[in-house]
């Protein structure tokens, strides 16, 4: 009888918790309207931020590549000696 009641409990408790957290996601968080002027200042800077991550991440595998090159050199060298 008390294993019974104690299940009846956490069947309550977890359907409490857990319509609470259901209900929580249904609320909407307002958002500022843009125009569209805004907007595509917006869509610009993004775009040239993308455009400089992209230049940058590109200048990093060269760095990368090179380092791997050199220390694939470095060890055929110590091989040979």
């Amino acid at each position: 009888m008390k294993f019974q009641k104690l299940l009846l409990v956490l069947l309550v408790l977890s359907l409490a918790i857990g319509s609470k957290f259901a209900f929580a996601q249904d609320e909407e968080t307002p958002q500022e309207e843009m125009t569209m002027e805004e907007w595509q200042n917006r869509f610009d800077d993004y775009t040239a931020k993308k455009n400089e991550l992209t230049g940058k991440v590109a200048e990093l595998q060269k760095d990368k590549d090179g380092s791997c090159k050199n220390i694939r050199n470095k060890k055929s060298r110590c091989k040979k000696s």
